[in-house]
């Protein structure tokens, strides 16, 4: 979730939870946790007050993207974030005409995290290995996660010695990230999906 001009806001449900499972979708308004008004609530307020133990439950009142209300009631559980996957919605790519294309990979990062470098050189691998001509690297709905991370990931697609990004602080410190050689897609065309800014 997210602070949005004053609402907390989903940016993404994480697939096979029990918020997807219950229909949240990425731009819904959380209206209500168990009766309580959001209106002010910071970010980190609405994850205490949304998370708990498993196996209990929670009450959310939620405006969708189409301004139609709902309220759900949500059971708690252990959620386990795989924050890269190799397959598209629907479980293949196909194209307009819907057959499945084969010749292409496809990567959903869906978060950076301490575990994106290891999964994503996997799906790398697998997809360089397997003769892909190109990659389509899916970042929609991901609401970001450590810098480190994503530095690496960058570093995957980019060869030699080439500026990722420049971290400034407030003192005016500067680090920068740059890439190495060897990164495992650096030859392959890639695509990529992102929501509009």
């Amino acid at each position: 979730v997210a602070s949005q001009n004053g609402q907390i806001v989903i940016v993404a449900p994480i697939e096979n939870t029990p918020a997807e499972r219950a229909g949240l979708r990425a731009g819904d308004a959380i209206l209500e946790v168990d009766g309580e008004s959001t209106e002010g609530w910071s970010q980190e307020k609405a994850v205490l007050r949304i998370r708990g133990q498993a196996g209990t439950k929670v009450t959310l009142k939620i405006r969708h993207t189409d301004d139609q209300e709902e309220t759900l009631e949500i059971e708690r559980d252990e959620i386990k974030v795989q924050s890269v996957t190799s397959l598209p919605p629907g479980g293949a790519l196909k194209d307009g005409a819907g057959d499945e294309i084969s010749d292409v990979g496809y990567i959903h990062i869906r978060e950076f995290n301490e575990q994106t470098l290891e999964e994503l050189r996997a799906s790398l691998r697998d997809a360089v290995g397997s003769g892909k001509k190109g990659l389509i690297l899916d970042l929609r709905n991901n609401p970001g996660g450590l810098l480190n991370a994503t530095a690496q990931v960058a570093d995957e697609f980019l060869d030699g010695d080439k500026l990722i990004l420049t971290e400034r602080e407030r003192d005016g410190t500067e680090s920068q990230f740059k890439s190495h050689a060897g990164g495992v897609a650096v030859q392959v065309p890639v695509v990529i999906l992102q929501n509009r800014f």
